[in-house]
């Protein structure tokens, strides 16, 4: 099941820095955590974890730091380095997933159920996300000089 879950992720990263944006990604889990249905599907519980959907959340933590620091580093300013970050933000939010997975269900099946029915879906949520993050940098009064403030 695709979900828009990772655009907010990689955006919340690539606009409020790597700390901010991890640790508001860190909260989202801490919400769903505590009981609200802010997961995929509206789960919510700490048991989510503990499931297939784990290491995908723990990887939408990362990701945001990584994109926080691939925009410190000053590629968030054109398409063609954000959505080349962006790329990279789902690649590590699926890596992660793909790592508890093979836990569970094994390395074959972890790729088949969680990586590969993904790929498309991936390419056009970095495109996206790379956009928005664009776009919102030029609506903000100070541009990309305020958003890197941390």
């Amino acid at each position: 099941m695709q979900t828009g879950q990772t655009i907010a992720v990689l955006c919340a990263g690539a606009l409020l820095g790597p700390l901010l944006g991890a640790a508001s990604v860190g909260l989202y889990l801490v919400l769903g955590i505590a009981g609200l249905p802010v997961f995929s599907e509206g789960a919510s519980g700490a048991q989510v974890l503990s499931g297939p959907s784990g290491g995908y959340l723990i990887g939408f933590v990362i990701a945001a730091g990584a994109m926080g620091l691939w925009r410190n580093a000053g590629l968030m300013r054109t398409p063609v380095t954000a959505v080349p970050g962006m790329l990279l933000g789902h690649v590590v939010i699926l890596v992660c997933g793909w790592s508890w997975m093979s836990v569970l269900m094994g390395p074959q099946a972890a790729y088949e159920n969680g990586i590969a029915p993904f790929y498309l879906g991936s390419l056009v949520k970095s495109v996206l996300a790379a956009l928005l993050v664009l776009a919102i940098q030029r609506l903000v009064p100070g541009g990309r000089k305020e958003l890197s403030q941390e």
